[in-house]
C-alpha cells in the first residue's frame, strides 16, 4: 500500500513536472520520456510547419463566436514523434474546450467532429 502511495504521490508528479511522456510512431509498446524544454522545441517546430500548411492555431477568444456557429466541430491535436518529424493525432470523439483565462468564467465546449462526419458517412 505504501509503494502505491510513493508512486502516485512522489514519483509520478516528479516525472510529470520534468518530462513529457509519450509513445512514438514506430515503437508503440515503449514509453519515451522527453525533457520538457526539448519537447517544447519539437512541438514549436511542428506548429510552425503546420502553419505553413495553412493550419490555424486558436489561441484567443475572438474566434469563439465564429466557432460556435460552425456546423462541424473541431478537435485538439497532439503530436506523436516519428524518426525525423512529428505526426498529428486528433481526438475527434471528445468535445473541445477553449480556456477563457478569466477566473470565474466558464469555458465553452464545442461540437464534436464525429457526429457531423457520421451524417456525411450515412449518405
Amino acid at each position: 500500500r505504501w509503494v502505491c502511495w510513493i508512486l502516485s504521490s512522489v514519483v509520478r508528479p516528479l516525472i510529470s513536472n520534468h518530462f513529457y511522456v509519450t509513445e512514438r510512431q514506430f515503437d508503440k509498446l515503449r514509453i519515451f520520456y522527453y525533457p520538457k524544454a526539448l519537447w517544447r522545441k519539437l512541438a514549436d517546430n511542428a506548429i510552425i510547419s503546420l502553419k505553413k500548411e495553412n493550419y490555424v492555431e486558436f489561441d484567443d477568444l475572438h474566434h469563439v463566436s465564429k466557432l460556435q456557429k460552425r456546423k462541424i466541430g473541431f478537435s485538439r491535436v497532439r503530436f506523436l514523434p516519428k524518426k525525423d518529424k512529428m505526426r498529428i493525432v486528433a481526438n475527434t470523439k471528445a468535445q473541445c474546450m477553449i480556456r477563457t483565462g478569466k477566473e470565474g468564467q466558464r469555458s465553452p465546449f464545442f461540437k464534436r467532429v464525429n457526429p457531423s462526419l457520421q451524417k456525411l458517412h450515412a449518405i
